[in-house]
């Protein structure tokens, strides 16, 4: 019996010691594992070599020395402290450096207003504790230009730089919508005609005017709102809101350009359809973005678009032809699937 418990003994102790060493085995391997993480955090990036172009040649001076990280401080919000993002990955750093790339930086901006600078987006690029350069997203010019202002190695200047770049930018931290993304089969002529005929089916020619043209200004307004100012709606108290919402201003051709707006245009197409499946489906567009915008949903708003960019291209306006230039050509043979089976 004195036998038995003492072999019982011995086989305890030795799984306990088995148990305490994976444990010390786990914790180092953990430890392991997270200081090559944090040295792969220090790792010193040489973002002037990953330069290319006239890029390398015009703002290379202004990037003293490689950085391990870069601090993005957006301060397009209207409350509280604004949101800030650290990149320390090489793959993020390298794509930032493959923006800067894209432009020429070649004409600096000696005209643009600075007092009283509004400053839509920071950029610090650090090694470790040291500020090597600083990159401010400032004005925007609508179709035309955004300016940067970049300071370091004791020098600062602005430049013009394209509308593409400065939401690239803005857009690096919070990633990408995409407006025109899919590769669903577009209806062919015959299922369209079909679709147009059942959506405006009892409509006199002045209620077919109507329908047809607030579908075209909802889908024009919407996609110019999203394309122009996505950036500035990513954060759900960003300032832009407000203003996307409620219009930035009266246009006596256009009405009110904002997302209220395009509320007010799908109200004026319901009130006008007869078909009653068509009624339930744009009541439910209106619906939908209502409590996107209730709701500061940005992914919300981009799905409404989608119906609202299949209904007029391949039902209800079909076949598109622009009276004006559209917001985004690229988009006219992309078909996103919501339209009814028929």
């Amino acid at each position: 019996m004195k036998r038995k418990s003492f072999c019982l003994l011995i086989l305890f102790i030795i799984s306990l010691t088995a148990f305490f060493c994976s444990c010390s085995g786990g914790n180092a391997e953990s430890s392991v594992e997270k200081s090559a993480s944090e040295s792969a955090k220090e790792t010193p990036f040489d973002i002037i070599g990953e330069l290319t172009g006239p890029a390398k040649e015009n703002i290379s001076h202004f990037l003293n020395g490689d950085i391990t990280e870069i601090k993005i401080t957006d301060y397009c919000v209207d409350s509280g402290d604004p949101p800030e993002y650290v990149l320390s990955d090489g793959a993020k750093i390298k794509e930032f450096a493959n923006l800067l790339s894209h432009e020429s930086w070649s004409a600096e901006d000696d005209d643009v207003y600075t007092a009283e600078k509004f400053i839509s987006t920071k950029f610090e690029l650090k090694n470790k504790q040291d500020t090597v350069a600083v990159i401010n997203l400032t004005t925007w010019m609508v179709d035309a230009y955004g300016v940067a202002e970049i300071s370091g190695g004791s020098r600062t200047a602005s430049f013009r730089i394209s509308e593409r770049a400065y939401f690239d930018l803005r857009a690096l931290p919070t990633g990408k919508y995409y407006l025109h993304k899919s590769d669903l089969k577009k209806p062919d002529k015959e299922i369209s005609l079909k679709l147009q005929n059942k959506m405006l089916y009892g409509l006199n020619e002045d209620e077919k005017s109507v329908v047809c043209g607030d579908l075209r200004q909802a889908h024009y307004c919407l996609e110019s709102l999203l394309l122009e100012n996505v950036s500035f709606l990513k954060t759900p108290n960003g300032a832009g809101w407000d203003l996307a919402v409620t219009g930035f201003s009266e246009n006596v051709i256009r009405g009110n350009f904002s997302f209220g707006g395009v509320l007010k245009l799908l109200e004026s197409i319901c009130s006008n359809l007869k078909d009653r499946d068509t009624k339930k489906a744009f009541e439910k567009m209106h619906n939908d973005l209502q409590s996107a915008c209730d709701k500061r949903d940005l992914k919300g708003v981009f799905k409404v678009h989608e119906y609202i960019h299949d209904y007029d291209y391949f039902s209800v306006n079909y076949p598109p032809v622009y009276e004006l230039a559209a917001a985004d050509w690229g988009g006219i043979d992309v078909y996103f699937g919501h339209l009814p089976r028929i």
